[in-house]
């Protein structure tokens, strides 16, 4: 693998949990993450050395994003099996501190957004996972919510998911 061939202080944390985990790496996220959630088109691509693409290019369709969604609501728990060490989710919720800095999104952890600073009211436990193109999944626990949105939508019409998320909440759900 190239990868090994790179010093570990400048590798991806994909190809150094990659690493750590050796040949099994690459059926590792099928096994033990998608088969169990019966997400059953997912496709998590690497790159030419086998190394999975962590920020980007997992593709799945509606449904098994949906189911995905549903799991970080219920804390990495699915039908009864704890698929993530317990706490892992709040975790991921949690903000990235050099992210706020008061003038835009808070980032959590995980890599996904948090309900402040999004510049809109939404609750607070409200985080979102953005994709390309304003497709985002939208978790919302307190509300035992998961709002699923895969429109592939141009920056530069003016389209917002903030007015799409605001009429569902306000809409009391």
């Amino acid at each position: 693998m190239i990868c090994a061939q790179i010093s570990p202080a400048v590798l991806p944390s994909q190809a150094i949990s990659q690493n750590a985990i050796g040949s099994a790496a690459e059926a590792f996220p099928q096994e033990r993450l998608f088969k169990p959630l019966g997400m059953t088109s997912a496709v998590l691509e690497s790159d030419p050395s086998g190394t999975f693409l962590g920020e980007a290019f997992l593709y799945a369709n509606a449904h098994d994003w949906a189911r995905f969604g549903e799991f970080l609501r219920l804390g990495g728990e699915w039908n009864g099996q704890q698929l993530l060490p317990p706490g892992f989710v709040d975790y991921m919720r949690s903000p990235a501190l050099a992210s706020d800095d008061g003038h835009g999104p808070v980032y959590g952890r995980g890599q996904l957004w948090l309900a402040s600073g999004l510049g809109f009211a939404l609750p607070a436990d409200t985080f979102m996972l953005n994709g390309h193109l304003r497709q985002t999944i939208t978790v919302i626990p307190s509300r035992k919510l998961v709002v699923l949105r895969m429109g592939l939508t141009r920056e530069d019409i003016g389209y917002s998911n903030a007015k799409l998320l605001h009429a569902i909440v306000a809409a009391g759900f």
